[in-house]
């Protein structure tokens, strides 16, 4: 879809992007694991880490609690070999991450977050304990942005993982 409407229509493969809110993040987190190539960056909204929410009964339409509840707790190597593994053999750019949670999430429990943060950091090289910046109270009060990857050329880093307090599952959007 993405490949056809960029030659339909002649779009620009630099300014396509994926996000999603809630089961929309899970995909988001799949759609930027399988399909590199195709998107620039990927922002998730309370979600979960690719290759999380595979149900316990490996049925493809059932809830997994495990995971939704954040007892799905791995290293980042772990989350890269996943990752790896949906698009085995592929060496090319990766989408720049965003990540936003919610602290008193409810629905998809805010231990995800610290998981998602780990696969996507695992995926660049970075060390998930250790970001280049940290912004309290940004882009909001009561939000706490963490910066890994940031250059001259990438001022807005790789890597986002935005932590939101006493937000639930349904992450406010501003901008």
């Amino acid at each position: 879809m993405v490949t056809y409407a960029l030659s339909t229509y002649n779009g620009d493969a630099t300014k396509v992007f994926v996000t999603g809110s809630s089961s929309g993040a899970m995909m988001t987190n799949v759609m930027a694991a399988t399909y590199p190539e195709l998107f620039a960056a990927a922002t998730a909204y309370s979600g979960v880490p690719a290759g999380c929410f595979m149900s316990s009964s490996n049925q493809v339409d059932a809830w997994n609690e495990t995971c939704s509840q954040g007892q799905v707790v791995a290293s980042p190597q772990y989350w890269t070999s996943v990752v790896d593994a949906m698009y085995s053999g592929y060496t090319g750019a990766r989408p720049r991450f965003q990540v936003y949670h919610g602290s008193i999430d409810t629905t998809l429990l805010p231990p995800n977050y610290n998981e998602t943060v780990k696969e996507w950091t695992g995926v660049f090289g970075y060390n998930y304990l250790t970001p280049e910046k940290v912004e309290a109270n940004f882009p909001q009060s009561g939000y706490t942005t963490q910066i890994w990857g940031e250059t001259t050329a990438n001022p807005l880093g790789t890597v986002q993982g935005i932590y939101a307090i006493n937000v639930g599952h349904t992450v406010p959007i501003n901008g």
